[in-house]
């Protein structure tokens, strides 16, 4: 869906829409699990770069979920990792914490990573 769109495919599409439909039944978990399958830092970063240019309602409430659960997943302790995230993702196994942090960073840097505006 990110790709169709980036291409220029249009958002009022009805595979876009659909697909758009699909992604908002399979939000962010609120907060992360620690069971590691549950949650999905590479899926929710590209379902955020698709969600945001589909734009309407699904977006805003992929995105209220999405910024409640990668709030309340980043680490807050006074301790050296403060303000990264845990290695609680499926794909952990590859990059650990320095990969999660990367993805919620790009994650949430989403909305102005490329020059498209996110309709409400």
């Amino acid at each position: 869906m990110f790709v169709q769109l980036f291409v220029g495919q249009d958002r009022q599409d009805a595979l876009i829409q659909k697909q758009a439909k699909i992604l908002a039944k399979h939000l962010p978990e609120t907060p992360p699990t620690t069971k590691e399958a549950d949650n999905d830092f590479y899926y929710w970063h590209f379902g955020t770069l698709a969600m945001v240019q589909s734009g309407g309602e699904v977006w805003q409430t992929w995105n209220k979920y999405l910024k409640e659960t990668l709030v309340k997943a980043q680490t807050t302790n006074t301790t050296p990792e403060t303000g990264s995230w845990a290695p609680v993702d499926r794909w952990n196994f590859y990059g650990g914490k320095l990969y999660t942090t990367s993805m919620a960073i790009l994650t949430l840097q989403s909305y102005y990573r490329y020059d498209w505006t996110a309709p409400s």
